[in-house]
């Protein structure tokens, strides 16, 4: 193989490489984008965060009323069993950020 072959070889492995490289960085950043659960909030869109599991949903009904006796919104979400994920807990009780100080002196949660 002649000089000038051997350099355009190279050019074109040095620029595949290049390109391969530059697209699993780009795969790289918007993968982690969309799992880090960066993306743009929707106007309205309210910060809950997890308060406290509860055993049962008359356990979760119970937190839930003590809280909206004093005006604290508490959402329920129900944990199902599947396959992948067994939880011994069957309620879930979400608050809004604002209020997660209160409901957790409300209810007698550690922070």
């Amino acid at each position: 193989m002649d000089r000038p072959t051997l350099a355009l070889a190279l050019r074109l492995w040095l620029a595949l490489i290049w390109w391969l490289l530059l697209a699993a960085f780009l795969v790289f950043v918007v993968i982690t984008l969309w799992f880090s659960g960066i993306r743009k909030r929707r106007p309205g869109q309210i910060d809950m965060v997890l308060l406290t599991t509860a055993a049962g949903t008359a356990e979760a009904q119970l937190s839930a009323g003590s809280l909206r006796s004093v005006g604290i919104h508490a959402r329920l979400v129900a944990v199902t069993d599947s396959s992948r994920f067994t939880s011994p807990y069957a309620c879930e009780i979400w608050v809004r950020a604002g209020d997660e100080a209160v409901a957790r002196d409300i209810l007698g949660l550690d922070r």
